[in-house]
This record gives C-alpha cells, structure tokens and sequence, in this order.
C-alpha cells in the first residue's frame, strides 16, 4: 500500500514510518530518549508554525511532564501504523493524476461556497499555480504548504 506524501507522491508506509523513526531521533538532540519541547522546536522544519508546534507537543508529552518519553514516541509509532492500515484500498492506489483533480475538484467546491472574496481569490490562485505544467515538485510543496496553512488539518479521530 502506498500513501501520498506532502508533495503528492507515492510513499510507501515503512518509508513514512522510517522518516518519523528518523525525525524523533534528530530531535533528541541530547540524546536522552526523550524530547523537550526546545528540542522539537529546534528541529522543525524551517518556517514551521509554532502554534502547531506547541499543540503538536502537547498532544503527544501525553503524561505532560514536558518530554515526549521514548513510550509516549512508540504509542506515536502505533498511532501512525494503525492510521496507515485504515486507509481505505481506494486512496493509496489513487495515481497522481487522480489525487490532483480530487485535490482540484475540493478547491472549485472551497472557492463556490465561499462568500468570501478573499479567500475565493486565494483559492483561484492556488488553482492556478496548481495548473502550471512545469510546476515542480519543490513548487508544489509550498503551493500545498499554503493551503494547509489557511485551511487546517481537522482530526476527526480526536
């Protein structure tokens, strides 16, 4: 099964799991086997919103001692395993074609049902830029970057 990255790509799960395992691990910078709130700030990437940061941090230091355990990074690690191993079939053997026009066809129906003149103008520029042919995949990463910085992540699982 495959899963689609944050540029649109096919990824496969162990890859996923294999880049968190990676990230928790540059994170723990003193190496203790947990990781302070300073230490996941530190190692964001770069123009990372602190906000999200600070609920991310808070929502995975479950025991809120301000350090995210080396159980509390594994309960993580489950989390995601379980979430990949719910998707269903359809989405992870959706092609990158497929996935662009229901990402396309969620833009037309934002940018419809907004009474919003600014945010129907963000949402045709976002449809634009995604229209560009040689748009490449360092484009494409920001261009995703803005819509999920105006338009959230919801869990629903939460």
């Amino acid at each position: 099964m495959n899963t689609i990255n944050s540029t649109g790509f096919k990824m496969d799960p162990s890859q996923m799991m294999q880049q968190m395992q990676d990230r928790l691990a540059a994170a723990d910078v003193d190496e203790s086997g947990s990781i302070s709130k300073a230490e996941l700030t530190e190692n964001a990437p770069e123009g990372a919103n602190q906000t999200k940061i600070d609920k991310m941090f808070e929502r995975l230091d479950q025991d809120a001692d301000g350090e995210i355990s080396a159980e509390e990074q594994e309960a993580l690690m489950e989390q995601m395993a379980e979430r990949i191993n719910s998707l269903p079939s359809g989405i992870s053997s959706m092609s990158s074609q497929q996935n662009f026009d229901t990402f396309s066809n969620l833009l037309d129906t934002l940018e419809q049902s907004s009474d919003d003149e600014e945010q129907s103008d963000f949402l045709a520029q976002l449809k634009s830029k995604l229209s560009n042919d040689d748009l490449t995949d360092q484009e494409l990463a920001s261009t995703l970057k803005e819509f999920t910085e105006k338009y959230p992540r919801i869990d629903v699982k939460a």
